[in-house]
């Protein structure tokens, strides 16, 4: 007798297929510039503004299958990194007078991209820029309106 029953075999096979056959898909739509990030990054940044997390993460992974296309940490690659990073802040919304109060996982994919970086300085201006982004809410301004008190 056969340790695993036939249909429940074949319901393995299928699902490692399935995993794997997923896997190769995204291993061929990795981003192989950062135009090809930004144009992951841009739409889903762009949903979860608006409150639509459906597709959370795939930025961060558009980012993450980059930087690991780009290689091994090294000054060569800082560069790259840095146009990286400031492509990304291009996708931060701001209107005019206040933060949106949203989530992203934009700074998450900052903060991905400063791991990657040799040069503490820099290194530390990205967590800088990532953390700026990530706690947009203390950083709102809103106008003083002085009233006449009652007293």
């Amino acid at each position: 007798m056969l340790p695993f029953p036939f249909a429940l075999r074949g319901f393995v096979a299928v699902s490692v297929a399935a995993v794997l056959g997923s896997s190769a898909a995204f291993a061929q739509t990795a981003p192989a510039d950062i135009p090809g990030v930004i144009s992951v990054c841009a739409p889903v940044i762009g949903e979860e503004y608006n409150g639509d997390k459906n597709r959370w993460g795939h930025c961060v992974s558009a980012v993450q299958a980059f930087l690991d296309a780009v290689g091994t940490p090294s000054a060569a690659t800082d560069a790259t990194v840095a146009d990286l990073v400031a492509a990304l802040t291009e996708l931060y919304q701001d209107d005019l007078n206040n933060c949106k109060l949203v989530e992203t996982e934009l700074p998450q994919a900052i903060q991905l991209a400063a791991q990657r970086v040799t040069d503490e300085e820099q290194q530390a201006q990205i967590i800088e820029i990532s953390a700026t982004i990530a706690d947009c809410a203390r950083f709102t301004t809103a106008a003083i309106v002085n009233t006449a008190s009652p007293f």
